[in-house]
């Protein structure tokens, strides 16, 4: 059964950085590549300005909303520190061979994106919104993930 769920690559990252590897999946976000750092502690999925510049430049149309409104458009980061954040809504997000369509992007130019040296380039965090009501594997040395269909209630 796990077989005949969806796949993408992890891919083992340290950034220059004296740590452990963290780990990346490679994203399309409408048609446009984005790494994403697999951040299952971040109840959200985050897009930095850049990777919205390059879905922008798709010429796909793409909406963002302004704050407000949604619970989602609200970041509280790991020192608790809160900020507002516009909404981009993706007509389709993938990763790998999964799909998600008009899936909720938060906008936020998070300073973790500054340690790793990825601020300049499209990046963001892959939230554990996109696993919600969903079984999930997470292979870290056969360096995949893997997710099933979306459980009905």
């Amino acid at each position: 059964m796990i077989r005949k769920w969806k796949r993408a690559e992890l891919k083992p990252d340290n950034f220059g950085l004296e740590t452990n590897y963290l780990y990346t999946l490679d994203g399309r976000v409408n048609s446009r590549k984005v790494r994403f750092l697999l951040d299952l502690g971040a109840a959200g999925t985050v897009i930095n300005r850049p990777g919205v510049a390059a879905v922008v430049r798709s010429g796909i149309a793409v909406r963002v909303r302004p704050s407000g409104g949604s619970g989602l458009s609200r970041i509280t980061d790991a020192l608790e520190k809160s900020a507002k954040a516009q909404v981009l809504i993706a007509n389709r997000f993938k990763v790998g061979r999964i799909y998600w369509y008009k899936q909720k992007l938060l906008i936020h130019n998070a300073p973790i994106f500054r340690e790793l040296g990825v601020y300049n380039q499209p990046f963001g965090l892959f939230g554990a919104d996109l696993v919600r009501g969903r079984s999930f594997l997470l292979d870290f040395e056969g360096r995949e993930f893997r997710i099933g269909k979306r459980v009905k209630r």
